[in-house]
């Protein structure tokens, strides 16, 4: 598959009178006028092409979906071209199934708020796929394991010495947090440690309580998924792991 039979694909039963523009957006795909037709935008349009030939089965489950849909033309005429859009224009070809996992959901959900899809969809653009992998790992799977206990795992690395690696990468971190804050995805919060007090008073008899220490360890700062980030994870989520 690639881009041009996707087009078609979604366009293929439209009444002629607006496949006219659709057509003229192909050969745009193809490669066929100044602005698109340099050597970096054809090698782009391979990239593009190999990774939709990988997604064949979404794609086609998709086509069904939207020409079953009551919003089918809504879907191709409003939702598709910002769908499309985001597949020419986003620097990292592998983020096309993460762009279709998102119109799929806008379909399955009836979801005919445009500027809702073009805020998810702007969001997303903004972020790297190192970004969305330190997402999903780093907040997402811990919500899930939070939720579901079984599937936790016992996971303990033990590092004596701390390196400029370590630092680099945890400085990387801090920068990826701050990013999703500023988008939204985060929400900074302070939270008291453990109190100390608590531990003496439920884990030592009773004579020993009165020496308990009467403060709490220092605040500590963290982030964790906002209201947003966690419908944005919803938007582009797919529970199908197959291609």
């Amino acid at each position: 598959m690639d881009i041009n039979e996707l087009i078609n694909k979604m366009y293929g039963t439209l009444p002629s009178s607006l496949q006219e523009p659709v057509q003229a957006l192909v050969e745009i795909g193809g490669g066929a006028t100044p602005v698109i037709g340099s050597v970096l935008n054809y090698l782009k349009f391979g990239k593009i092409n190999k990774e939709l030939s990988k997604l064949k089965g979404k794609v086609g489950n998709i086509t069904e979906k939207v020409d079953a849909s009551e919003n089918e033309l809504f879907l191709k005429q409003e939702v598709f071209p910002i769908v499309l859009n985001r597949i020419l224009s986003d620097e990292q070809e592998e983020k096309i199934k993460i762009i279709l996992n998102g119109f799929e959901y806008i379909i399955d959900n009836d979801i005919l708020n445009l500027d809702k899809i073009f805020n998810y969809y702007d969001v997303l653009a903004e972020m790297r796929l190192t970004e969305i992998v330190h997402l999903t790992e780093k907040y997402v799977v811990p919500m899930e394991m939070i939720k579901n206990p079984e599937l936790m795992k016992l996971n303990i690395q033990l590092k004596m010495e701390y390196t400029d690696e370590d630092r680099e990468q945890e400085d990387l971190e801090r920068y990826m947090n701050n990013k999703l804050f500023r988008l939204g995805i985060l929400e900074y919060v302070k939270e008291r440690a453990f109190p100390i007090e608590d531990y003496f008073q439920s884990s030592m008899p009773y004579s020993r309580q009165s020496r308990a220490p009467e403060k709490y360890e220092p605040n500590i700062d963290k982030y964790e998924l906002s209201n947003f980030g966690k419908r944005f994870i919803n938007f582009f989520y797919d529970e199908d792991t197959e291609e």
